[in-house]
């Protein structure tokens, strides 16, 4: 019935990704404030004292945290809705399928994890210090904040990345693909 809407494919996958990705936000708020309520860290003082010592550092940082939150919550999405758009190519054993694919794509997602982290750990480290490029002398002696902002938004990127890639494959098999019988 979903694909019997006249718009596009990506009209379709956006809606889904946007509209997952705010009500899972909005769970793990409601839930934090549950789990606050319930050990009593909102009265006393304590919660509200707390965040009188937020400064322009934290906010950045945090910043780049909540990219990188929405990112995986997006690519989470991505990444079943890819193994239900996989199954729907084939007529029979369609749950089966999807269940499978979800498994293999989320291996081959760790795989390929695995494997940038370990060519950043010896290639990339190995790299900036044969060129005496060093995050002191690029951001300033003291400044950490920029290079912890700097590597959040590099994380952020490679998510960033793979959900891109994980849309495309999505948004082709249901394109191309798509087996409706």
């Amino acid at each position: 019935m979903m694909l019997a809407l006249p718009v596009p494919i990506w009209q379709h996958i956006a809606a889904k990704v946007i509209c997952g990705t705010v009500w899972t936000l909005f769970g793990m708020v409601f839930l934090t404030l549950c789990g606050m309520l319930t050990t009593d860290t909102v009265s006393g003082g304590g919660f509200a004292s707390d965040f009188s010592r937020v400064t322009a550092e934290d906010v950045a940082i945090w910043s780049a945290m909540l990219l990188i939150i929405l990112a995986l919550i997006a690519g989470a999405l991505l990444h079943a809705y890819l193994a239900c758009a996989f199954a729907a190519q084939f007529t029979q054993q369609r749950l089966l399928i999807s269940i499978a694919a979800y498994f293999v794509i989320g291996f081959i997602e760790q795989m390929a994890a695995l494997v940038t982290a370990v060519f950043v750990a010896f290639r990339g480290y190995k790299y900036l210090n044969n060129t005496g490029f060093s995050a002191a002398s690029f951001f300033g002696p003291d400044n950490t904040l920029g290079v912890i902002v700097l590597t959040l938004l590099a994380v952020f990127a490679l998510i960033a990345l793979v959900d891109a890639l994980l849309w495309a494959l999505t948004q082709w098999l249901m394109t191309k693909r798509l087996n409706l019988a």
